[in-house]
């Protein structure tokens, strides 16, 4: 059965082997029982393997210091620490500690909100009840970022080893890996939850043999493929690959008791728990911020969530493409050394990404930031074991010269990735709002860059873009009210707009990155503004509405 440990398939008594045959082989007499490779000499069990593997085990202490040593030495930057971060991370923040000191899940105090990932949220939430203070909030965040990074190298040399490679090629291809997603995970959004989730789920999915022996391992299965999905949502869409290939095998139908399906399906239900609840107090099935990126004026494919991969093509993201095109060029020649799940996980995780990007680009006409990018990080891992199914490939790369350049390179990677942030100029431009507004109270409104200036102001921040808003907002957006109109509404007092020239009128446009195809709200503000500030060549300007009537 594939590369399913020898460990698992002893613990069937034979009468229990007897069955599981038949059971493959029920309605699918044309297709062969898959048989097991005969048995061959473990290396490791050798001197020189036990050498490799104590020296790869070695390598890892010493990556892991170095990413320990990487993300330690930002909790003592006398640079503010809102640097460190991305301006959504505060999104997350803001209703978290509004929660926690008994406002509700709210961004502003206005309206309710569910416009965040539940799972990264109750974390985040859990933190706020007992400390506000920016150093712990820095150190969790080096905290979920390290336990991500050992998670997902340990899940990956997992899915390595199986797939035949040895101890040392294992650690430099998951190093490879782990250097990738360590560059996401320390941006502090809900992805650092679900890359190892995925990678946990694919793990326990390729365990065919020790799944069918009871209920109960679907069970488990069902929940980590709920916290998967509950980490991000969109991973429903990895969720029903997995199903449908699933349901399309002879051979794992054959297999599959109903006993088996609802041990999964209940083990899947804090899912189907957490729709009902946003139908229930949020009035809408899925968080909002994602479904006020879905707000298209008709159904044309969107180029920009394609657009915007150039702004993170990387070393690594190029390094990750190629390896999946190489390894969607091997996969039909080498499907056949997988049992029949492993098949379904490995292409479902190749595929993910194709279907996951034109599912955004049909829905959303706005460009995708840098956590988007996970399902190449995913696919990316997928690709690795299918490289390692081919023996021509993987002699290649267990040779010494090509060893050592890997594994230097990993740690070059790492060592030289600070864990910092560019966007000084938001930074910037929410100190400098935050004095104005000490003696300026009133209600704010602002789209774009919203979530750290939300964080600082003493005052309800009106978010825009309808990001972290509730669906009637959306319906505004939908319906195109005037933007005025819209901020008379809510009794915004100042609207904080951002430009690259100066105009004496601004054209504003809500939500401003959104793509030709999407709804906006529009107005005009001319005459001079109350505060104006420039951080290199963006400008912000504040309008003073008046009184709220």
């Amino acid at each position: 059965m594939g590369f399913v440990p020898i460990g698992l398939s002893l613990a069937l008594r034979p009468e229990q082997q007897a069955l599981y045959a038949r059971r493959m082989t029920n309605g699918t007499a044309a297709e062969p029982v898959e048989t097991p490779a005969p048995p061959v000499a473990n290396p490791i069990s050798s001197p020189s393997g036990r050498g490799e593997l104590r020296l790869a085990k070695l390598l890892a202490c010493g990556f892991f210091a170095v990413i320990l040593f990487t993300l330690v030495v930002p909790l003592f930057s006398k640079l503010s620490w809102t640097t460190l971060v991305p301006d959504d991370f505060f999104y997350y923040l803001v209703v978290a500690q509004n929660l926690a000191h008994g406002h509700g899940s709210t961004f502003n105090g206005i309206v309710l909100t569910n416009g965040y990932q539940p799972l990264w949220f109750a974390c985040i939430a859990l933190l706020s009840f007992f400390t506000d203070n920016p150093r712990f909030i820095v150190a969790f965040i080096a905290v979920t970022s390290f336990a991500a990074s050992f998670a997902t190298f340990s899940l990956a040399s997992r899915l390595f080893r199986k797939a035949g490679a040895r101890p040392l090629l294992a650690f430099a291809l998951a190093a490879w890996l782990t250097t990738s997603c360590l560059m996401l995970f320390c941006l502090g959004m809900e992805v650092t939850l679900t890359i190892p989730l995925v990678l946990a789920a694919v793990c326990l999915l390729c365990e065919e043999r020790w799944l069918i022996r009871s209920p109960l391992h679907t069970f488990y299965l069902g929940l980590v493929l709920a916290a998967m999905v509950l980490s991000r949502i969109d991973t429903l869409i990895l969720g029903a690959l997995f199903l449908a290939g699933i349901l399309l095998s002879p051979r794992i139908r054959a297999v599959i008791t109903a006993r088996l399906a609802v041990g999964a399906l209940a083990g899947f239900s804090p899912v189907l728990l957490y729709f009902a609840f946003n139908r229930i107090f949020f009035h809408s099935w899925l968080p909002i911020s994602g479904m006020a990126k879905q707000l298209k004026a008709d159904h044309h494919v969107s180029a920009l969530p394609f657009e915007s991969l150039s702004d993170y093509f990387s070393g690594t993201v190029k390094l990750a493409v190629l390896a999946i095109a190489i390894a969607l060029l091997l996969l039909p020649r080498l499907l056949p050394r997988l049992a029949a799940i492993e098949r379904v996980a490995v292409s479902s995780l190749l595929i993910f990404p194709f279907v996951y990007y034109a599912f955004l680009s049909y829905v959303s006409d706005w460009g995708l930031w840098a956590w988007h990018w996970y399902a190449l990080r995913v696919a990316f891992c997928a690709a690795l074991v299918v490289l390692c199914l081919s023996s021509r490939i993987r002699s290649f790369l267990e040779r010494p010269i090509v060893l050592a350049v890997m594994v230097l390179g990993a740690f070059y990677q790492v060592a030289s990735h600070p864990w910092k942030h560019d966007d000084f100029d938001i930074d910037d431009a929410a100190a400098r709002l935050r004095g104005f507004a000490l003696t300026h109270p009133g209600v704010y409104a602002m789209g774009d860059r919203s979530g750290t200036v939300a964080y600082l102001l003493p005052y309800p921040v009106v978010q825009l873009e309808g990001l972290m808003m509730d669906p009637h907002f959306l319906d505004l957006i939908r319906a195109q009210v005037p933007l005025k109109t819209v901020l008379a509404q809510y009794h915004v007092r100042y609207y904080v707009a951002t430009t690259f020239e100066d105009k004496p009128c601004f054209e504003a446009v809500e939500p401003a990155l959104a793509g030709p195809h999407s709804f906006h709200m529009r107005g005009e503000f001319c005459g001079t503004p109350i505060f104006r500030f420039a951080y290199g060549h963006k400008i912000t300007l504040v309008y003073d509405l008046g009184p709220p009537r």
